[in-house]
């Protein structure tokens, strides 16, 4: 595979998320020659879904080494780290202020999209290219696109989400769902709107959870998310109606607290069903060639541990510290996979097993005491 020090490596990256952005950055900036291809026509092609929680020490870091820590404070809302546990009946069984040393904050996915992309150069992302066919090359991976375009690479770097196009070319593996699926619901101008919605949120982010379903609820400025998460096969909600599953939800709610009412009852400015699905925690490959994975491409897991995002980031500043400190392409990735690895396994093992304490039957308070056992914070030295 080329070495480093022959040319300007030629970096293909597939998928412009915040993982795959964050990688073009930090290469763009080492020195590399980076082109992102993205499906999508547009960075407002589709809806991204909800915030993403960014902890100081992991994905805050990568940022801040970015020198965007000014950029990201804009846009971040670390008040949202303030969280309470209730359960069905509205009982406040925990607390948790933010602290605003931490640097933890919830932060919107397109905004922080928007700030990736701001911090590279125009042209570098190219739009409306979903990626159909994928093979090595001499010195490289030739890539084919749905625009009938080709493009040839030095390294290939997957960052293409959940059902990735690049994941074939190493393994096997395919996303599971869960068990458990998501009514995402957004409010805007929540607190002139949905007064009663937003007192009982609060600030940050409200957790009602009792056995088999619960609320996720989270305040964001003026507007606010509701996750409606319930335990179902993917059969029961496959091409159904969203608002046929919601009124469907009303009822499995029903005999919960009438002051959560208004997480079901209220008319939303959106609402999607997204299901939980995961890859194995121990995911790993075998490269046949100049293709790496990153973010959710190589690791998807629960977002219940909140590490999906902080671990994409990391990736993408392990990979570019690899590439830039090994001349040799091939030994630069395996030096990559080897250190990250381990740490999506930890942080898989973590969120899989958050998620299914949380939607246990023996209820909301195992689940604090499990907590204390089971930490979203494994121990993991990083920079």
């Amino acid at each position: 595979m080329t070495a480093t020090s022959d040319r300007r490596l030629r970096v293909a990256i597939i998928g412009a998320g915040i993982g795959g952005l964050a990688a073009a950055v930090l290469l763009e900036r080492a020195g590399f020659e980076v082109k992102v291809y993205e499906r999508d026509a547009s960075v407002d092609t589709r809806n991204q879904g909800g915030s993403v929680a960014i902890d100081g020490d992991l994905g805050g870091a990568v940022i801040r080494s970015m020198g965007l820590a000014r950029e990201f404070a804009l846009i971040a809302h670390p008040e949202a780290a303030t969280s309470q546990h209730r359960d069905s009946t509205g009982c406040v069984l925990a607390e948790q202020p933010a602290d605003a040393r931490s640097g933890d904050a919830e932060v919107e996915r397109p905004e922080l999209r928007r700030m990736l992309l701001n911090a590279l150069p125009d042209g570098l992302v190219r739009w409306g290219h979903a990626l159909t066919g994928l093979r090595p090359v001499e010195g490289g991976c030739e890539l084919g696109f749905s625009s009938g375009r080709t493009a040839t690479a030095d390294i290939v770097v997957g960052a293409d989400g959940a059902w990735s196009r690049v994941r074939p070319s190493l393994s096997e593996a395919v996303p599971i769902h869960s068990g458990i699926t998501f009514l995402d619901r957004r409010f805007d101008n929540v607190a002139v709107s949905h007064p009663a919605l937003a007192e009982l949120i609060g600030p940050g982010t409200l957790f009602a959870l009792d056995g088999q379903q619960g609320f996720i609820a989270q305040r964001l400025g003026d507007h606010a998310r509701v996750y409606v998460a319930f335990r179902a096969p993917l059969s029961e909600t496959n091409n159904r109606d969203v608002g046929a599953v919601r009124q469907d939800l009303i009822g499995l709610f029903r005999s919960w607290s009438a002051e959560f009412e208004p997480f079901l009852a209220d008319r939303a400015s959106s609402e999607d069903l997204r299901p939980v699905f995961e890859l194995p925690v121990a995911h790993r490959w075998r490269s046949p060639g100049p293709i790496t994975l990153l973010g959710d491409a190589a690791h998807l897991q629960s977002p219940f541990c909140a590490l999906g995002s902080n671990g994409a980031l990391l990736d993408a500043a392990d990979l570019a510290a690899a590439l830039t400190a090994e001349p040799l392409a091939s030994r630069a990735l395996a030096n990559y996979e080897n250190r990250m690895w381990p740490r999506a396994e930890a942080f898989a093992s973590a969120a899989r097993t958050t998620l299914r304490n949380a939607f246990d039957a023996r209820g909301p308070r195992w689940y604090l005491a499990q907590r204390r056992v089971v930490s979203c914070r494994p121990p993991w030295s990083e920079r």
